[in-house]
């Protein structure tokens, strides 16, 4: 069997073992299923001919898995565990991610917390101070349950939010970490698309090259999705391969592995750029899973 299936079946087996769990392991219980999956796969690849290549694509699959169901039962542990509060309240939040502006505000998904919980809320705030994803903010609100209707209800619950607020005012305090300092660049590659290009086609091109879709015109991201085509502002596949593209036709000269290697930190380099999302983050490993498989 080639190298492409047993990857594909060390994450099948891994996706097996998550199911038949319930998926009712917690954070902590994650690192044993690993271990556990891991020296099932040492097992088998010492069973068969030719272990190396066999043992790294099974353990390549399951280490996969185990890092996707790590992320979601960090991220998914302790919003459902608590009921919302009642009342307006004051709030410490980090902001996840904006969208466009509309109507003279902001909108923002938060991780908001009261001291006892935290929770996903997507908020409606004042236009100004403009916020980023990273900035820390602080505020009175009311939370009111997220809808559950098509469209915007459906948007919220993809996105994890358990509550929406509309805020007054509120305090911004820009964080200094690392995520924040990242961030910091790609909205300084907005703006130098904003000085060379006219709206909306600045936002446009921020949109589909560094990931800043709230700098889309809202107008226009309508239109695109009136017309269906609206995942050409969305970074995937098609931005990964271009990446890929440009590198390799600036790296021809090279010798193939050293061009592969610059491929794949490119890739790399750009998915951060990118903003690190689901759909940029899945279209970087495909590639580089392609990648590796063909240079291999």
């Amino acid at each position: 069997m080639p190298r492409a299936g047993w990857l594909a079946a060390g994450s099948i087996g891994a996706a097996l073992v998550w199911k038949a769990t319930g998926g009712g392991l917690g954070p902590s219980a994650v690192p044993l299923l690993a271990v556990a999956l891991g020296a099932a796969a040492v097992a088998l690849g010492v069973a068969l001919r030719r272990p190396s290549i066999r043992l790294v694509a099974s353990v390549a699959g399951v280490g996969l898995v185990v890092l996707r169901l790590m992320v979601g039962s960090l991220t998914g542990s302790g919003q459902a565990a608590a009921a919302l509060p009642t009342g307006e309240l004051d709030w410490q939040a980090q902001v996840i991610s904006v969208g466009s502006t509309a109507g003279g505000q902001q909108r923002a998904l938060v991780t908001a917390t009261d001291g006892s919980a935290q929770w996903r809320v997507y908020v409606w705030l004042p236009r100004y101070p403009s916020v980023v994803p990273t900035d820390r903010l602080v505020f009175q609100a009311r939370l009111e349950p997220a809808p559950q209707t098509e469209g915007f209800g459906e948007f919220l619950a993809r996105s994890g939010a358990l509550a929406t607020a509309r805020v007054a005012a509120f305090e911004r305090a820009p964080s200094t970490d690392a995520a924040a300092a990242l961030e910091g660049t790609r909205r300084h590659a907005g703006e130098l698309l904003a000085s060379g290009l006219p709206a909306p086609s600045a936002g446009l091109a921020a949109g589909i090259l560094v990931g800043l879709r709230d700098l889309v015109d809202r107008d226009l991201a309508d239109d695109f999705a009136t017309a269906g085509i609206s995942h050409v502002v969305a970074i995937s596949g098609w931005n990964i391969c271009l990446v890929g593209a440009i590198v390799a036709a600036l790296s021809a000269r090279w010798p193939r592995r050293r061009r592969a290697l610059m491929m794949l930190l490119a890739i790399g380099v750009y998915t951060l750029l990118a903003g690190a999302s689901a759909s940029v983050v899945r279209a970087a490993v495909m590639g580089g899973v392609c990648l590796v498989a063909r240079e291999s």
